[in-house]
């Protein structure tokens, strides 16, 4: 399982850059210390599957979820996040255990996606902050611009 390097939440500069980068990267900036946490206290939430899109010789890319993949991913130790040393926190080998299969959602086309992932984090549940939003709303007004004579609007009704 990858996360996404087209993700709003990170800068261009993190685009096509290894999972290792994308992952310190969220470390840094995305509160991931309360998810892992969560999970550890609580196990993963079955109902908030990860949304994922094939990405070819049998791996997918979390489209909606990367927070919580690199959360699990510091927790079990993947060889890109080497970070439990500086979060404080040893799952035991049963906690471990319970994270290795989580819920996941496949879909075929990420465009399919970009209006729940617009709803959930413009107004919703965990909101990105102004930068990602700005990096959402270009995205998918350069997507949908030649679909609408009003792109602001066909946006707007979408998310």
């Amino acid at each position: 399982m990858l996360l996404d390097d087209q993700n709003p939440r990170l800068p261009e500069r993190l685009h096509g850059e290894p999972q290792s980068e994308i992952l310190a990267f969220l470390f840094r900036q995305a509160a991931l210390e309360e998810l892992a946490q969560s999970y550890l206290d609580n196990g993963f939430f079955q109902h908030e599957p990860l949304i994922v899109v094939p990405q070819g010789g049998g791996r997918f890319v979390v489209v909606e979820g990367n927070r919580r993949l690199a959360a699990l991913k510091i927790l079990l130790n993947a060889e890109e996040a080497d970070l439990l040393r500086f979060i404080g926190m040893e799952p035991t080998s049963a906690q471990r255990l319970s994270l290795v299969e989580v819920p996941c959602f496949v879909v075929g086309d990420r465009a399919l996606v970009h209006p729940f992932v617009g709803f959930r984090h413009i107004g919703g549940i965990k909101t990105w902050p102004p930068e990602a939003k700005a990096r959402y709303v270009l995205e998918e007004i350069r997507r949908i611009a030649g679909e609408s004579p009003d792109p602001f609007r066909e946006l707007g009704r979408r998310v």
